[in-house]
């Protein structure tokens, strides 16, 4: 791994100081710049310009503990100031690059306030964003007792926004800003401006130490990062199986000696290509802490509770999931141990006595099919509950873990995914989160975390109301908002639900649109070993060296590519009516002729909505091509360019 950073008095262009105390702090490549200053009541002011427009209107920091001493949202006086720039190159075994480029120029600010107590404010300007966060110097243990972090933005700003939920599984409707009025927003929230600047505003590295932040509308088009307060949302399906946890959780934030908070983020673009390709969340974590990453296998999963509520009670059933992705060339099954007996409760410890788990992991591996299981926060959350199920699924030759029901952003359930996914390491498990929020960048510094779910997915098929499945401008929204953060455990790829909206080629393209370190296909055996589409679904993959973002808009199409090797997957998705053309230019591709199977729908699909009802044409893509594809009312395509990286 190449790492460098370099420390430095001053950088020209970097950071530039007046009498009345302004600074400026801009990316590396000049177009994206922060302004701070200090207003008439001494209150910290910060402005976002791109190409010296300013994105971001003047808008308020600052943050206070319990005690008066701590209180640094007023009377602040400036003490000091470094500037650093970055430039680190690292490795990722999961998401949208193998390798990340992480340069940013950082300023940091000292202040003082009114008791003599200081604190630093760190500013961060790359070249797809900003970011800032709080460092306090507090001697003795406090508690949060605000944080004024503000963004406002012009009246004519568009936004994508999710209303808080505990699961983050909802969805990201288009409104104006002055119609987002709700009390509690989460992140990552997606916002277009009237000068068509795009901005996705998230946290990053949310670990213990705070909570994960909402946010909230404090005025007319101005919006705040804010602390989670009590306000629950009950599931109306699993209640009891995380209230127990999530009710007896501390509001407040315990604030140790020396706080660092989270970043507070916003990749800008003045394209999509910005917000979709970005790894700034990644960028603004802490390096890998795992010594040894070999035994990290990303892979393809197939997802046999999908289909059957029951199938991890029936290990004949289970044998043919494995025998399909034996088949099918994928790595996984995910194998719910402790979700046995689902009739009679989650997680009994009765699964440890039962002959035939031990079986089916042996008859999986027998097959090179790795096995991960399933459990609760509640049975997982002391580590002594941590060693005791860990060490089981190790002796059994167990690869990972999905945790569920975590249902919370406040710091008690921070802790927890730090201490479980840490622990995890440690007995070689690989880890998903469900019933979760949105992704803060964790895996950079445990790349043992494969996937998370905070999202609205396939799952829904099974049990919500018509009005509340995934429909085609959700997953056509999806790669703008919460998968640009993270990985995405959304289980594509229903084909046999006779419920969604999408055609089958919609569904057959998600794997490459969506990113995830374990990609659970949904369906079962019956319907995969007999699709069309087989021959390109055992080339789906879980790991990614580059994306390219072709074309779209949140809402209503997504095109884009995504790199393996030396191969190119592309793949589009469309939401409403059919679209006559989708322009690619294939000027990513180095410049040869390449033959390639294109799978698309029927645009019959409508009146003739047979689920299999698909083509795949063999098409010629000329040197230096640029290309227009139709894609169906809802429908989907998708192809491979083999040996075509330049």
């Amino acid at each position: 791994m190449l790492k460098k950073i370099i420390y430095f008095g001053i950088l020209t262009g970097l950071l530039t100081t007046s009498c009345n105390h302004s600074w400026k702090v801009a990316s590396p490549d000049g177009n994206i710049s922060v302004q701070i200053n200090e207003d008439n009541n001494n209150h910290v002011v910060y402005s976002v310009l791109v190409d010296d427009k300013t994105i971001i209107l003047p808008s308020r920091l600052g943050i206070a503990l319990r005690s008066k001493e701590q209180d640094f949202t007023n009377h602040l006086s400036f003490l000091g100031n470094s500037v650093k720039e970055i430039n680190e190159t690292y490795k990722m075994k999961t998401g949208k690059k193998s390798e990340c480029i992480n340069h940013a120029n950082e300023l940091t600010l000292s202040f003082k306030n009114k008791s003599d107590q200081k604190i630093d404010l760190v500013f961060r300007a790359c070249n797809d964003g900003i970011a800032f966060r709080y460092q306090m110097h507090n001697t003795i243990k406090d508690t949060v007792k605000e944080e004024i972090s503000c963004f406002a933005f012009d009246s004519s700003t568009l936004s994508w926004c999710l209303e808080y939920r505990s699961d983050y599984e909802g969805f990201y409707p288009l409104r104006n800003l002055d119609s987002v009025n709700k009390n509690q927003y989460v992140c990552p929230a997606l916002f277009k401006t009237r000068n068509n600047i795009w901005l996705l505003a998230s946290d990053a590295a949310v670990y213990g130490n705070y909570a994960a932040a909402h946010i909230t509308q404090t005025g007319k088009n101005r919006m705040r990062f804010s602390i989670p307060n009590d306000i629950q949302y009950a599931s109306p399906w699993y209640p009891e199986s995380y209230e127990e946890v999530v009710m007896n959780e501390d509001t407040l934030i315990e604030a140790q000696p020396d706080l660092t908070t989270p970043w507070r983020a916003f990749i800008i673009g003045t394209g999509l290509s910005k917000i979709v390709e970005s790894t700034l969340i990644e960028n603004l974590n802490p390096p890998c802490e795992l010594k040894d990453t070999s035994w990290i296998k990303p892979g393809i999963a197939c997802f046999p509770w999908w289909s059957d509520d029951c199938a991890n009670d029936k290990p004949e059933r289970l044998k043919k999931f494995i025998d399909m992705a034996a088949e099918m060339g994928w790595q996984y099954i995910e194998f719910d141990i402790g979700l046995l007996g689902n009739n009679g409760g989650y997680a009994k410890n009765y699964w440890r006595t039962i002959p035939y788990i031990p079986e089916i992991i042996n008859y999986a591996a027998g097959k090179g099919i790795s096995v991960f299981g399933w459990d609760e926060r509640r049975n997982l959350n002391t580590p002594e509950k941590r060693a005791d199920i860990f060490d089981q699924y190790k002796k059994w030759g167990v690869s990972g873990i999905k945790i569920d029901f975590l249902n919370s952003d406040k710091q008690d359930a921070n802790a927890f995914r730090e201490e479980a996914t840490r622990d995890a390491a440690k007995y070689k498990l690989l880890v998903s989160f469900h019933g979760e929020n949105s992704p803060k960048g964790m895996r950079r510094r445990f790349p043992n975390l494969m996937t998370q779910e905070g999202v609205r997915g396939e799952e829904y098929y099974k049990f919500a109301p018509d009005k509340d499945i995934p429909t085609p401008a959700h997953n056509c929204t999806l790669p703008f908002t919460r998968n640009v953060v993270g990985p995405m455990d959304y289980t594509p790829v229903g084909f046999s639900t006779p419920r969604r909206k999408t055609t089958y080629c919609h569904e057959l393209a998600l794997p490459i649109i969506f990113e995830s370190g374990w990609t659970c296909v949904s369906d079962k055996p019956e319907e995969i070993l007999t699709s069309p589409a087989k021959d390109l679904m055992k080339k789906y993959s879980a790991t990614w060296d580059d994306i390219h973002f072709i074309d779209g808009y949140p809402g209503e199409y997504v095109c884009l590519a995504r790199r393996k090797g030396n191969d190119w997957y592309v793949a589009c998705i469309n939401s409403g009516p059919e679209r006559s053309s989708v322009l690619i230019n294939f000027n990513f591709l180095k410049p040869e002729k390449y033959k390639v199977e294109l799978y698309r729908d029927f645009y019959s699909w409508e009146k003739n909505p047979d689920h299999k009802n698909l083509k795949c044409d063999t098409i010629v893509i000329p040197q230096d091509a640029t290309i227009r594809f139709p894609v169906a009312a809802n429908g989907g395509f998708a192809f491979i360019i083999k040996n075509s990286y330049k």
